[in-house]
């Protein structure tokens, strides 16, 4: 049996280890302010807010150094990607536009207008959620609609910055409210509950298993909260950043953005020992399915092979969290979607 001294000194050496977590810079000299984060293979995009720009590194490269993929912006806040279709909230210009990432000269191109300082993003499905900070609400549009037309979802918040989705829970990042709060999509309608408070400015989140990670602009420093608990209680990761306003796994490493440090910084093994893909139940939807698939609590990035009915292996790739997997190329049948960790799903064509 441990004891209650033993106990206390192995706190005391943990509480230690996470003062000391020091980062390491990716990427500095970004005077445009960098902002969000968005992986894409090996490229890790980021926009500029003061700048008004898209740009992106590739994690690979040696020294590593910024390309800019598109200026003009207005605001350029959070992104989603739908295949090649990149997703950008611009926050002074009040509405959300999209470039395709794939050409070499990416154009514009308006997806929904007259919005009131839209900022966090989530792709779920067709479904497209939003944050608007200043009204306070969270919508949502179906991105397969040519004029798409925006539906409330909740109203009520305080700021709402930054999104983050785990299964059918959809979490809030309130910046004035200095709370994060959570919204039960499966609910018809969705209800809405905190999950912390007293969390001071904070903007990006992520959600890491049964952990969410918080980027705390206001007192410079990351921090995490256990939310399968009902009174979680915030543990700081790392502190003395400059600014950070959002976060992304890329294996066991957190990136960081530091907005006032004019660049993109890493805290190395963040995570240590995870083998499996997520550490709740894994979900795909939908299935059946004509088109695209796509997974919740998945763990970032992870490769994956389908296989049909007979064992053959038919494509393969690298899962992103929140991208989907085409499969439109596919015969009708049963399919099955196997991970590098050996974790396998079934699904249906039609």
């Amino acid at each position: 049996m441990i004891k209650k001294s033993q106990l206390l000194v192995a706190l005391l050496i943990l509480g230690i280890n996470i003062s000391m977590a020091q980062t390491i810079d990716v990427v500095t000299g970004l005077s445009g302010n960098p902002n969000r984060l968005l992986l894409n293979g090996d490229d890790l995009y980021f926009t500029e807010q003061i700048s008004n720009k898209l740009s992106k590194i590739d994690l690979l490269s040696n020294p590593i150094v910024a390309e800019d993929i598109i200026v003009g912006l207005d605001g350029p806040s959070s992104m989603v990607l739908n295949g090649n279709d990149l997703y950008i909230t611009l926050f002074f210009a009040n509405k959300i536009s999209k470039i395709d990432i794939s050409s070499n000269s990416p154009v514009l191109i308006d997806v929904l207008t007259g919005l009131n300082q839209p900022n966090g993003m989530v792709l779920i499905g067709n479904e497209l959620y939003f944050s608007e900070s200043e009204p306070g609400s969270i919508s949502k549009i179906d991105i397969t609609d040519n004029s798409p037309i925006p539906e409330i979802v909740v109203t009520g918040f305080d700021f709402p910055s930054e999104l983050a989705l785990d299964g059918t829970d959809l979490y809030v990042s309130e910046i004035s409210g200095d709370k994060i709060t959570k919204i039960d999509l499966s609910n018809n309608p969705p209800t809405v509950s905190e999950v912390i408070t007293g969390i001071n400015g904070p903007i990006g989140i992520r959600v890491m298993g049964e952990e969410l990670y918080i980027a705390q602009y206001l007192e410079n420093k990351i921090t995490k909260i256990d939310i399968s608990v009902d009174f979680p209680t915030p543990i700081e990761v790392v502190a003395g950043l400059e600014g950070p306003t959002d976060i992304i796994f890329i294996g066991n490493d957190l990136y960081i953005t530091e907005n006032l440090g004019y660049k993109i910084s890493k805290l190395e093994n963040v995570i240590l020992g995870i083998n499996d893909l997520s550490y709740k139940e894994i979900v795909l939807y939908p299935n059946p399915s004509s088109d695209f698939i796509s997974l919740t609590n998945s763990i970032q990035p992870i490769d994956y092979s389908i296989f049909n009915n007979i064992g053959m292996e038919i494509s393969k790739g690298i899962l992103i969290q929140n991208e989907k997997i085409d499969i439109s190329h596919l015969n009708s049948g049963l399919y099955f979607l196997k991970f590098e960790n050996g974790n396998t799903l079934k699904f249906i064509k039609k």
